[in-house]
C-alpha cells in the first residue's frame, strides 16, 4: 500500500499538486497530519478538489496515534543532499510497495513530532544551485522514481 502523508503543508497549490500526483501514481491513501496549532488550509476547497478527482481515501489526523496501524511501513521523507544519513533517491533501495511518503512544510520541512517515525531519508539530486525543489515538484519526482522501482518487483 502506497500512502502519501501531508505534514502541515500550507499552500493550496502544493496540497492540490501533491494530491493530483498521488492520484496519478495510484497511491492508495492520502493522509493530512495537522500540526498542533495548524489547520488544513482551505478545507472546503480541498474537499471539492478531492471530490472532483474522485478521491475517497483521504483522512485528516490530528495526532500520531492514528498512524500506529502503519508501524511496519517504511516512512520515507525528503532531506537535503548534505543531511546526515540521507540517500540519493536514484540509488535508494525500496524494499516493497508498503511505504508512506512524507511531505513536509514548504519552509520548515516535516514537523518535529513526526521525525522519529522516519525510517528512510532520501534526497533528489539537483543540477542547479537552488536551495531545494518546490515540495510539489519533489513529490512528483519522488513518486515517479518510486513507481519505476515498484515496477521492477
Amino acid at each position: 500500500m502506497r500512502i502519501l502523508l501531508l505534514n502541515s503543508l500550507s499552500t493550496i497549490f502544493n496540497i492540490k499538486s501533491a494530491i493530483k500526483s498521488a492520484k496519478s501514481f495510484n497511491y492508495d491513501k492520502i493522509i493530512y497530519l495537522k500540526h498542533e496549532q495548524g489547520i488544513l488550509y482551505h478545507d472546503a476547497n480541498i474537499e471539492n478538489y478531492l471530490n472532483s478527482l474522485e478521491i475517497k481515501n483521504f483522512e485528516i489526523v490530528k495526532n500520531l496515534e492514528n498512524l500506529v496501524e502503519y508501524k511496519n511501513y517504511a516512512f520515507i521523507a525528503f532531506y537535503p543532499p548534505d543531511y546526515k544519513d540521507s540517500f540519493n533517491i536514484e540509488s535508494f533501495e525500496l524494499k516493497n510497495d508498503n511505504f508512506i511518503l512524507i511531505l513536509g512544510n514548504e519552509v520548515n520541512g516535516i514537523t518535529d513530532n513526526i521525525k522519529h517515525l522516519v525510517t528512510d531519508k532520501v534526497f533528489i539530486p539537483q543540477k542547479s544551485s537552488f536551495d531545494s525543489y518546490n515540495v510539489s515538484v519533489a513529490a512528483t519526482i519522488g513518486m515517479y522514481i518510486f513507481d519505476q522501482k515498484i515496477k521492477k518487483f
